[in-house]
């Protein structure tokens, strides 16, 4: 199978191999006595059709594997494959095909054009692709229409609140058919309202077979996806069901021995780990 073909599918229609295969992923920043190691030896592996969030306080890693997940930067060592293509060391003018292609990114600051209309916003990935003006505003519409924003198509950000910002950048996320949603801290500068809101559309995208990565600090957050991976000093230490991963209120974290098995061969931390 060359670089560019798609990913086989069996029978029911489904990839074969995982949408995200990450193995002993490595990222240092620096040199010498000044290299740090942002992610160490890392696994992950993502099914097609998965609700994953990447749960981790500032400092431990989660930015640096959404930007690598992403294919907005390349790892130091180790080996990611997107979608059955090994990513890991491309140029930047392939990572940007690539992103273009099969990650639809919902960022915390929203990064919509203040002089464009929603609409006009959303059609942006779809110019890059190199769609005719016809194809690109139909999809456009739709995929405001999806997010129930038909009716603000030519309202610009301005005249948008915060909840209708996001819920436009989510449709420029869907408008190219992504194989992958990447969300970073997508609720980050909304209101309580509008945060369930917006969370409430990634469980209805995964719900309808998509795969959904959301990058968060929040538990409150991080606990509507079906799976959990908690990250501390660049190592996952927890993966599991939210009901395993947070007890009581959904604050505290549950004990290493039920879900914490650092990979990078220390002892698990114990039950006060998550309060680091």
């Amino acid at each position: 199978m060359s670089q560019d073909s798609p990913v086989e599918q069996g029978r029911d229609g489904r990839r074969t191999v995982p949408v995200i295969e990450i193995s002993e992923l490595r990222k240092t920043y620096g040199t010498g006595e000044a290299a740090v190691e942002a992610i160490r030896g890392l696994d992950l592996v993502v099914e097609e059709g998965e609700f994953l969030s990447v749960m981790a306080p500032s400092g431990s890693g989660k930015s640096t594997l959404m930007h690598i997940i992403g294919c907005l930067d390349t790892p130091t060592s180790g080996r990611y494959r997107l979608a059955g293509r090994d990513v890991s060391n491309l140029d930047e003018a392939e990572l940007a095909r690539i992103r273009n292609r099969y990650i639809g990114f919902v960022f915390q600051q929203f990064h919509l054009l203040r002089h464009l209309t929603a609409v006009s916003n959303v059609e942006l990935p779809l110019v890059y692709a190199g769609l005719n003006p016809t194809d690109r505003r139909v999809r456009a519409i739709e995929a405001l229409r999806r997010v129930g924003l038909a009716d603000r198509m030519h309202h610009r950000p301005t005249q948008l609140s915060g909840g209708q910002q996001q819920r436009v950048a989510i449709a420029r996320a869907l408008v190219t058919d992504p194989t992958v949603i990447l969300a970073d801290e997508p609720t980050g500068n909304l209101d309580s309202a509008s945060s369930e809101e917006v969370l409430g559309w990634f469980g209805e995208f995964h719900r309808a077979g998509r795969t959904v990565v959301l990058i968060t600090h929040e538990p409150d957050v991080a606990k509507v996806a079906s799976r959990v991976v908690r990250m501390r000093d660049g190592v996952v230490v927890g993966d599991g069901p939210p009901e395993l991963i947070f007890v009581g209120t959904g604050t505290t974290f549950a004990g290493a021995t039920l879900t914490e098995q650092p990979q990078d061969g220390s002892e698990p931390s114990g039950g006060s780990a998550g309060h680091r």
